[in-house]
C-alpha cells in the first residue's frame, strides 16, 4: 500500500501549485490525473517489475524518471502520424497489468516505523519543504491562464506553438529563441513531454507544461539526486 500513498500524495504536491494559481481546474485535475495514470503508476510499476527496484520511493522516481525518457520520443513520433492514443492505450495497458502482476507487492503491510528525530530527518524534510516552494515560486512566472494580461517571455508562447505543433502535427521544423536565432534542440522534450501530459491537446498547455510538468520534473530531480 506503500506505492498506492505515494502516488496519491505526490500527485496532491503536482496538483496544489495549478490550483493555487488560479488554473481552470478541469485542466488542472486533468493534466495531474493524467501523470497519475499515465506516468507515476506504470513507471513505478515497470521499475518493481523490469528493474527489480522493490523499494518503493525509489521505485517512484527511478522507474518514473525512465519511462518519461521513453514517452518523450515515442510521443513526438507518433504524433507525426496521428497515432499519439496508441501511446495512451499501451501504457493503461502497462499499468493495468503490472498492478494485476504485482497485487501482491502492492497489498504487502509494511510495518510503520517513526523515524527518530534527529539532524538528517529535519534536513531532509527542510530540504523538500524549502524546494517545493521554490518550485511553486518559480512556476508564478508563466500565470495560468490570461497570459495577455501579464508580462511573460516572448519564448513563452514559442514553447507552446512548439508543444502544439507536437500535439496535432508532430515535430516539423526547429524552434529557435525569439529574435536570437538559436536553435532549441535541448527543447525539444520539454515540449514533447508537455505535450503528452496535455493528453494530447485535451487540457491546457500553459497548465501542462508551466505547472503539472514543471512541478512533476522538479520532483523528480530531487528525488534522483537523493538517490545518487
Amino acid at each position: 500500500m506503500i506505492l498506492t500513498f505515494l502516488w496519491l500524495t505526490s500527485s496532491v504536491f503536482i496538483f496544489i501549485p495549478g490550483f493555487l494559481d488560479k488554473g481552470e481546474f478541469s485542466d488542472v485535475l486533468g493534466t495531474t490525473v493524467t501523470v497519475l495514470v499515465f506516468i507515476l503508476i506504470p513507471g513505478s510499476l515497470l521499475a518493481t517489475s523490469i528493474l527489480n527496484i522493490r523499494e518503493p520511493v525509489k521505485a517512484l522516481v527511478v522507474g518514473t524518471s525512465f519511462l518519461i525518457t521513453v514517452i518523450i520520443p515515442l510521443n513526438a513520433l507518433l504524433s507525426i502520424f496521428q497515432l499519439g492514443w496508441v501511446l495512451l492505450i499501451l501504457l493503461l495497458s502497462i499499468s493495468v497489468y503490472s498492478l494485476y502482476k504485482e497485487r501482491q507487492f502492492l497489498l504487502k503491510k509494511y510495518g510503520l516505523v517513526l523515524s527518530q528525530l534527529n539532524i538528517q530527518v529535519i534536513l531532509l524534510a527542510s530540504l523538500f519543504i524549502f524546494s517545493f516552494i521554490l518550485l511553486f515560486r518559480q512556476s508564478l512566472y508563466v500565470p495560468a491562464n490570461n497570459l495577455d494580461q501579464f508580462l511573460v517571455w516572448p519564448d513563452t508562447y514559442n514553447a507552446l506553438a512548439q508543444a502544439g505543433e507536437i500535439t496535432h502535427y508532430g515535430p516539423g521544423i526547429f524552434p529557435f529563441v525569439a529574435d536570437a536565432q538559436v536553435p532549441l534542440k535541448y527543447h525539444w522534450g520539454a515540449f514533447s513531454l508537455g505535450s503528452f501530459i496535455s493528453l494530447l491537446g485535451s487540457f491546457s498547455l500553459v497548465v501542462s507544461i508551466f505547472k503539472t510538468q514543471f512541478i512533476l520534473l522538479g520532483l523528480l530531480y530531487l528525488g534522483l539526486l537523493y538517490f545518487t
